[in-house]
């Protein structure tokens, strides 16, 4: 299949499963000065603070922070003398340069950087991790865009040489947690309720000793739990499977306990939509493209242009640029190399993407969950999230993009927004981009003034707890519980009428996993959902 122009190098793999040889036609090519489709280019930017300020810059990470819809940026810079930098987008296709406030003028030895909402009040906070034993930086988003700098707890007062971040909720208690890659020994901490960090000290993903330079995050397997990969200088790389109960298991198969690499950053892409999403592994030396088989193993592709030369590669990111439903490759080198763009020329997979916009919640959705089924049974899950610092690799600028294989139509689509809201939709089509707003006619606040639904009590609570419902009329009342994946765990009323005031007890015994659940209220015209946290 072509595309672009004749110039098409081949990207085959091949592997035996029970002797059998797949062929999966895919084609690469490098990224030339003119692209006859569409006649695609880019401008360099030349004006403004944004294209000269000067720095010894490691990352930069995109994130609304003022919630206007249009992505600000900051960049870490290296060097103890200068200070991070900070641009507001001012929404015309410039930026100006915040000159004021904390988190424009700390400076340290910064390395990686990372927005998430870590309290759920609606607004972007960032992590910033810094090398040379210096501090990591954590700034609460006060919402006015101004920030406040903590300075209490081990999540910033650990110090170590730390280059990588990750933000993701690995519990998925509905509070986003925090892997930071180090050399010597990575830190995870546990966020508690979005009031402060627990530093977890036990299991390999925290004693395992490496340099370890960049890490990524996803659902490698689609269970619905956010599984970490870590990018290692001078070792074997490290991936850890996510458990389901904050813990993690080192996963010590081929070829993540043969390779050995000089590694520094890695990225997640469903590359061939088969609907397994795979890893994409920048080194000094060759990188490494490794394809996921079933979300069972992986197999090591050669044979490839995006594996065909030695390079000094840092950070990386998948992203369809050119909007034709498959994920095109970018790499960032050091050592005076040129960077790297590749152009993906697709097979005959199918695929859709969804771009998220929050409306009770930060404007970029980060933090939302978003689950598909589709075909057979099959279900993929991803979480929203801001990870480009310090050889940290997004899938690509907050776009989901799924793979489907040959299956032309999405059964359901759920997202669970950090709001608490749950939004569902059904029989969609592939091979299209979808933008979906969050919901406001869909819970948090009472839709219909004839009924009222309480926030349960006590909450988060470990043995029982009460649902408080109120009606002004007589109505017949549905009252669904879901867990965090959206599947319905129990059903205290099924068009039940209810007329003025009912309490429903809900018994620890119906709760199998400690975290967030939801509990939706419906009538013939409204719907109502609020969360509640589980502490087993």
């Amino acid at each position: 299949m072509t595309k672009y122009l004749k110039f098409i190098l081949p990207f085959i793999i091949f592997f035996t499963s029970q002797g059998v040889a797949q062929n999966y036609n895919y084609n690469f090519k490098a990224l030339e000065k003119s692209i006859k489709k569409n006649q695609i280019s880019f401008k360099k930017v030349e004006t403004g603070n944004i294209a000269n300020d000067l720095g010894y810059s490691q990352a930069i990470a995109w994130g609304d922070f003022n919630n206007d819809l249009y992505p600000d940026i900051y960049v870490s810079n290296s060097w103890i003398n200068d200070n991070n930098l900070v641009y507001l987008n001012n929404t015309d296709g410039s930026f100006t340069k915040i000159a004021t406030g904390i988190i424009a003028n700390d400076n340290g030895n910064s390395n990686g950087c990372s927005w998430a909402d870590y309290n759920n009040d609606g607004f972007v906070d960032l992590f910033v991790s810094n090398v040379n034993n210096q501090k990591n930086f954590l700034y609460k988003n006060n919402g006015d865009s101004t920030f406040t700098k903590i300075t209490t707890g081990d999540i910033v007062n650990d110090t170590n040489w730390s280059y990588g971040c990750c933000w993701g909720d690995y519990d998925k208690d509905g509070f986003p947690d925090l892997y930071v890659t180090n050399i010597g020994q990575n830190f995870l901490y546990k966020n508690i309720n979005g009031e402060y960090f627990k530093q977890i000290n036990e299991g390999s993903i925290v004693t395992d000793d490496a340099c370890s330079y960049g890490c990524s995050i996803a659902d490698y397997n689609n269970d619905g739990y956010l599984d970490i990969f870590v990018a290692n200088w001078n070792g074997k790389n490290f991936l850890y499977k996510n458990n389901g109960n904050f813990s993690f298991s080192k996963i010590n198969e081929f070829p993540f306990n043969t390779d050995f690499e000089d590694s520094e950053g890695s990225s997640w892409g469903d590359f061939n939509n088969d609907g397994f999403i795979d890893l994409f592994v920048t080194n000094d030396g060759v990188n490494s493209l490794y394809q996921n088989v079933d979300g069972q193993s992986f197999l090591k592709a050669t044979n490839t242009i995006l594996t065909s030369t030695s390079n000094n590669s840092n950070g990386t990111s998948w992203t369809d640029f050119d909007n034709d439903g498959d994920l095109d490759l970018f790499i960032a080198n050091g050592g005076n190399q040129k960077n790297l763009f590749y152009i993906n020329s697709g097979n005959e997979n199918h695929w859709i993407k969804l771009k998220l916009i929050g409306i009770t919640g930060n404007k970029s959705a980060i933090g939302a969950k978003v689950k598909i089924r589709y075909g057979n049974n099959k279900i993929q899950y991803h979480e929203i999230s801001s990870q480009t610092g310090g050889g940290c690799g997004a899938q690509n600028d907050l776009i989901q993009h799924f793979g489907t294989g040959n299956y032309q139509s999405i059964e359901s689509l759920q997202i669970a927004w950090p709001s608490g809201i749950i939004d569902t939709y059904t029989d969609l089509k592939t091979d299209t981009l979808i933008i979906v707003k969050e919901s406001v006619n869909n819970g948090i606040r009472d839709l219909d003034e004839t009924i009222t639904l309480e926030q349960n009590f006590p909450n988060p609570f470990n043995n029982q707890t009460t649902i408080n419902i109120s009606t002004k009329k007589p109505l017949k009342l549905t009252l669904k519980i879901y867990n965090s994946n959206g599947n319905l765990i129990c059903c205290p009323l099924i068009n039940d009428q209810i007329n003025g005031f009912k309490q429903i007890y809900l018994d620890s015994n119906i709760f199998i996993y400690s975290g967030i659940y939801y509990y939706e209220l419906t009538t013939k015209t409204n719907k109502l959902v609020k969360s509640m946290m589980f502490i087993k």
